[in-house]
């Protein structure tokens, strides 16, 4: 979460019922309310919610919002933190590994005021970089993490998507995913 994020007052409370009525689900998210640099609500951004829709979802995009997870301790425990060799797309690749062994979940009520387009913004300042480690996350979990064979179709799309130069998607990007 960085600091112009704003968690709102019973978002912790709402995971944790969830957690101790979902014991299966070893890492919770939750949807965001995007806002702009100015504060102005722009929409709300819900990632999948099921665990099926997760696992199915998990090659093509990163199916949670970092700044909105829980996770148990045991997650830690069987898989360890972030992996040092990713100096972007951390998230991804951890939540790769977590999927590979638990399950995952995000609740469908805003729990977050997340702003974007922040000139801080890693997703928009480095994203090809970012792009290639997350292709390389995607690689991991077919080669290494047990995800199977069979999905290795989803990595076509986001291989394209990287081929395309950044001074394209930056302002589609905006347009698409940050305004209503």
């Amino acid at each position: 979460m960085d600091a112009d994020d704003v968690s709102l007052p019973d978002r912790f409370k709402l995971q944790l019922d969830y957690l101790e009525t979902h014991p299966d689900i070893g890492l919770l998210g939750s949807a965001v309310s995007l806002v702009g640099p100015s504060g102005r609500f722009l929409k709300i951004k819900r990632p999948p919610a099921t665990p099926e829709i997760i696992r199915q979802a998990a090659l093509r995009f990163c199916p949670f919002i970092h700044p909105t997870w829980m996770l148990r301790r045991q997650v830690i425990e069987a898989i360890g933190f972030y992996n040092s060799e990713f100096t972007y797309a951390q998230d991804y690749e951890f939540a790769l590994r977590v999927l590979s062994r638990f399950k995952g979940a995000n609740l469908t009520t805003p729990l977050l005021k997340y702003r974007v387009d922040s000139p801080r913004a890693i997703s928009l300042r480095h994203l090809k970089t970012q792009e290639r480690f997350a292709l390389k996350a995607r690689w991991l979990a077919l080669t290494r993490y047990g995800y199977p064979k069979s999905e290795s179709f989803k990595l076509i799309k986001p291989a394209l998507s990287y081929l395309v130069p950044a001074f394209v998607k930056k302002p589609l990007y905006r347009r698409l995913f940050w305004q209503s």
